[in-house]
């Protein structure tokens, strides 16, 4: 595994806190340390299904108050902690694996234009692309960039 696709530093932690800061773009922040951004669908999976979605924030769906997603999410997540990331060839979409048994899942939506990025708690980002193609960009002091970084 090429050596900025090592999420181990993620292991054990849970998300602390998820916020949408416009229509698009939401932060989950992870307990420790580091983050993700994203601009793209995102959706959590319990029990092979659906939980709640990015786009389900603010909907009312015949219910009594719109969704708050960030609320959900933070709800159906309280004490799951993140066992394993994987990013899924050709289209960089990221799946965080949970225990409990659930998924985060980001998908990579446009050719064009970034969809997610994991902000390393050294200061260090790894960015999903436009068109699948992932780029990392090292904590500052560091001068190597490395573009198209292939999944293994």
């Amino acid at each position: 595994m090429n050596e900025h696709l090592d999420f181990r530093w993620m292991h054990g932690q849970h998300i602390a806190d998820v916020s949408e800061t416009s229509s698009v773009f939401w932060q989950f922040r992870l307990s420790s340390s580091g983050s993700i951004t994203t601009e793209s669908l995102w959706r959590l999976i319990r029990d092979g299904r659906i939980a709640v979605t990015g786009e389900d924030h603010g909907q009312q769906f015949g219910l009594p108050a719109p969704v708050d997603a960030a609320s959900r999410i933070l709800s159906i997540l309280a004490g799951a902690t993140i066992q394993r990331v994987e990013i899924r060839d050709g289209t960089s979409d990221l799946i965080i694996h949970f225990d409990p048994p659930f998924r985060l899942e980001v998908l990579s939506s446009s050719s064009g234009y970034e969809s997610w990025q994991i902000y390393e708690p050294d200061g260090g980002c790894v960015v999903a692309q436009g068109g699948g193609q992932l780029c990392y960009a090292p904590p500052v002091g560091e001068s190597r960039i490395t573009v198209g970084i292939p999944i293994r």
